[in-house]
């Protein structure tokens, strides 16, 4: 029975709830009593009723048949048209280091520098010669690595920061090198011992990055913004994509040393640059965190990029920022840590 004769059959018989019967003849309504006053409102709000429903639900099944129909019917109307495979639908993606390779020397993945991301740089005469991202795994022999990643381990658990006000925050907690320098003795997590292996492990990025990106060494400078990092998942959350010069519109090299291998210590939180070889633009290219891994990045628009989700374990790393522009930055760790201790606006 179709819709419609289902409408035509309701709409000429429903029975009131006052008793009444009520037809539809030539557009008229007329009413046989049962022995009570005849009462057309009541009889016309449960006509409503029932109309809505019977109707309503008839007329979704009909609808939801026919759009399955048509979608059937479109695919077969195309056989050449095969169904997509599940590996055809995902984002396709290449790698510039897997935890399998190691890289004995810097390995480059070069791309243009932003025509315009670089104007205060190029202000005061230092722009980098080369943009993209670098990957070593000989910044530091392991026996300095792994006495990096015990001073994360208990500096983060100490004095460690998170900020609650968004999930990004909630899954990473971090701590300032300016903090280390001022809060770490004090809270007997950082010796002097441990100043100068951080300042071993800042020098060699620094040298790596004046190589990597053609920027005279004098003038890398480290930026505020270094820390030790640690990610581990509290509730599902994926880096948003982001460009550091718009964060920090200061940098100019972005760094990081993992102390962390993926599927190891954690999984997923691989690291992607949005610079990659592929069918479109802005294509994934992964570099698999890997401990004693050293990779840096210019800070522009050239080098979008964002961190996987990390699905369990912890991800260490100690991250170095560089600029050039000097009334921001701090020319070695001697100088940072003398004005982490001595200016108040950190006390």
């Amino acid at each position: 029975m179709s819709v419609l004769t289902w409408l035509q059959l309701i709409d000429s018989y429903v029975t009131g709830k006052d008793g009444h019967s009520i037809r539809v003849k030539n557009g008229k309504k007329k009413a046989k009593s049962s022995g009570k006053t005849s009462n057309t409102v009541p009889s016309n709000l449960f006509k409503l009723g029932v109309l809505i429903i019977t109707v309503v639900p008839l007329i979704l099944y009909v609808s939801s048949g026919k759009k399955a129909h048509i979608s059937i019917d479109s695919q077969a109307s195309s056989p050449d048209k095969e169904p997509l495979e599940a590996e055809e639908i995902e984002e396709y993606h290449s790698f510039l280091g897997t935890t399998e390779q190691h890289f004995s020397e810097i390995s480059l993945h070069e791309v243009p520098c932003h025509p315009t991301g670089y104007k205060k740089e190029a202000e005061v005469g230092v722009i980098p010669q080369r943009c993209g991202t670098m990957v070593t795994d000989e910044l530091l022999n392991k026996t300095d690595v792994l006495k990096l990643r015990r001073m994360a381990m208990k500096i983060i658990d100490k004095i460690g920061d998170t900020n609650f006000h968004n999930r990004e925050s909630i899954n990473l907690k971090w701590v300032n090198l300016h903090n280390v320098f001022r809060k770490g003795p004090s809270a007997g997590v950082f010796s002097e011992k441990d100043f100068k292996l951080v300042s071993k492990a800042a020098e060699a990025a620094r040298t790596a990055v004046s190589i990597a990106f053609g920027l005279p060494e004098e003038f890398v400078w480290f930026h505020g913004v270094c820390q030790f990092t640690r990610y581990h998942p509290v509730v599902p959350y994926r880096e948003f994509r982001h460009v550091d010069k718009v964060r920090s519109p200061n940098l100019i090299v972005t760094s990081i040393l993992w102390l962390s291998t993926v599927d190891e210590d954690f999984g997923g939180g691989r690291t992607e640059f949005l610079t990659g070889p592929g069918p479109e633009p802005f294509t994934p290219l992964l570099v698999e965190p890997k401990i004693g891994r050293f990779a840096a990045w210019t800070s522009s628009h050239e080098n979008p990029h964002g961190v996987h989700e990390v699905l369990f374990g912890n991800r260490y790393a100690l991250i170095f920022a560089f600029t050039v522009l000097q009334n921001v930055g701090h020319p070695n760790m001697d100088s940072f840590r003398e004005w982490a201790t001595t200016t108040d606006a950190l006390k």
